[in-house]
């Protein structure tokens, strides 16, 4: 059965990508209190709804997709703040991808989630 549900989702997670999960959820909605959760194509999504935007690709989004040993974070905070990620992998296209061996930097995170949300 899919999730639907970001507390769904964690269920089906190992204990390493559980972890990471939790955090970033934390320092998202630390971060950001107005934000909204969700599943979108089966992975969870953060968002900040605005009125009139009726298509979720349109709205202020953070999205994980979980893999074995990293996390991908889509976020439009990622190209922002490339330099400062450099101790992460960066794709060509900006997608973060955090491993599970490194840690979060807690307040690099909070400005990225930040940035992402409010441009």
């Amino acid at each position: 059965m899919k999730p639907t549900t970001i507390d769904q989702y964690l269920e089906l997670l190992d204990l390493k990508q559980k972890e990471y999960a939790s955090k970033l959820r934390q320092l998202v909605n630390q971060t950001v209190p107005e934000v909204q959760e969700m599943i979108f194509v089966s992975h969870p999504a953060y968002y900040i709804p605005v009125e009139g935007v009726t298509s979720y690709h349109r709205l202020p989004m953070i999205m994980m997709i979980f893999f074995k040993d990293h996390v991908n974070i889509f976020a439009e905070g990622n190209a922002f703040f490339k330099d400062e990620l450099k101790d992460y992998k960066m794709t060509q296209k900006n997608t973060l991808q955090v491993y599970f061996d490194k840690s979060i930097n807690v307040e690099l995170f909070k400005r990225l989630f930040e940035k992402s949300f409010h441009k």
